[in-house]
């Protein structure tokens, strides 16, 4: 079988799965069941995926790829140098461990449901996005690289993530919770 043929009916399947359980979450939208039980499973799913990924240093995509080191230049920059003492006085956190802090639910996690809506991320802590996507901000000449842990390298939810989504809707929908 031809390699591109076989991965593109993997996708289309998982394409197709995830429509499905899209227009099963509309019925049930529109019956006025309450999703927030299946909302709140799903971001707890995506804080343990995500804190394992912080954990072992790599990204939640479906074959992971190991953070990139630091260079030198930048890690020397983050550890010793005075861009540290300045960035903890700010609050930045540069060797702080904020970001690490926020990943595991303290103080820079945010979560709410609105209605059926769930909203949840990073926030208050200005790098995590740089962090996350590999802004490539020069500090002094050094360069950050990528070191994705929210989302996969691509910008989307981890597959694992949406999986688990599918599987409660589908659980709702057959009235299994």
């Amino acid at each position: 079988m031809d390699e591109k043929i076989y991965k593109g009916k993997i996708y289309s399947l998982k394409i197709k799965q995830y429509n499905k359980a899209m227009n099963r979450l509309k019925i049930l939208r529109n019956k006025s069941y309450d999703l927030s039980p299946i909302l709140l499973q799903t971001v707890e799913a995506f804080k343990k995926n995500m804190q394992s990924n912080f954990l072992a240093k790599q990204s939640p995509d479906d074959i992971p790829i190991r953070w990139a080191a630091l260079s030198p230049k930048y890690a020397y920059i983050k550890y010793k140098s005075k861009a540290r003492r300045i960035a903890n006085l700010i609050g930045i956190g540069v060797n702080g461990g904020r970001l690490k802090k926020a990943v595991f639910g303290g103080p820079g996690w945010y979560q709410t449901i609105l209605g059926n809506r769930v909203e949840y991320g990073i926030v208050g802590i200005p790098y995590s996005a740089r962090h996350n996507f590999g802004d490539r901000i020069r500090i002094r000449g050094a360069l950050m690289p990528q070191r994705a842990y929210f989302t996969r390298t691509d910008g989307k939810l981890p597959t694992a993530v949406i999986n688990y989504l599918v599987g409660k809707i589908e659980q709702a929908f057959n009235g299994e919770l």
